[in-house]
């Protein structure tokens, strides 16, 4: 039988090839959804932050608390847990604290549990050094996640957060100079292993105020796919 090798170059060609891209990226930093992280992100083609799932740490406190060090997990009542299946959630931070926010002095944030209705805005803070949280995923899933990060008391705060899935470590940066949060959108491809989170930020140790989740957007073909799939099958047409 005569090797057809037509179907592997036009693959190649059209970019279709086995090899894979990256297991992270970055789409980037959206800095003016503010609040509205529920109903007016920037990033999302939904509009939306989270429809997949998210956490908000600290969300159900009371206004003015500090808590240190905090229980991040779903066990604490504080915590606003909505994640998807087979999803958890841990740090090795366990001296981290929690400031549930007063007068918007960390900006605001919509709060799912109550309609979206706005709120003041927690932030985990006040611990030195990196800060590590690692999301563990039970079954091979991809997500598009968003890690939300609060900046206040009129005190700007230099973000670096690095995510890695074990296949490649991916950094966004961002200097956020005004009280309000910022959202680092990443692409995570499909899989089973933990990705793990690092946060350090300068002058401030401030933290993450949540983590949100969405499914990964299909992209829709371009016109030269569709129109290398047609020779490809005119090509297969012929030689039949």
């Amino acid at each position: 039988m005569k090797k057809n090798s037509t179907i592997p170059s036009l693959l190649v060609s059209l970019g279709l090839s086995a090899s894979a891209s990256a297991a992270v990226s970055l789409l980037g930093v959206d800095s003016t959804a503010g609040a509205n992280w529920r109903t007016a992100a920037n990033l999302e083609a939904d509009n939306e932050y989270g429809t997949s799932g998210y956490v908000v740490f600290g969300l159900n406190e009371a206004d003015a608390v500090y808590t240190q060090p905090f229980d991040v997990s779903d066990t604490n009542a504080a915590n606003a847990y909505n994640l998807p299946a087979g999803i958890a959630i841990s740090t090795a931070d366990t001296n981290i604290g929690m400031w549930s926010g007063n007068n918007a002095n960390f900006g605001e944030i919509q709060d799912p549990g109550d309609g979206n209705a706005i709120t003041n805005s927690p932030v985990l803070a006040n611990s030195a050094g990196t800060r590590q949280f690692t999301i563990s995923r039970a079954t091979s899933s991809d997500y598009r996640i968003t890690l939300l990060t609060a900046s206040g008391d009129n005190q700007g705060t230099e973000f670096t957060l690095t995510v890695n899935d074990g296949a490649g470590a991916v950094t966004s940066s961002y200097d956020h100079l005004v009280n309000g949060l910022a959202y680092h959108v990443f692409d995570i491809s499909d899989g089973t292993s933990d990705i793990v989170i690092d946060i350090s930020s300068t002058a401030e140790n401030r933290s993450i105020t949540g983590i949100a989740f969405d499914a990964v957007p299909v992209p829709e073909p371009s016109s030269a796919l569709l129109l290398g799939l047609g020779m490809l099958g005119v090509s297969l047409r012929r030689r039949r």
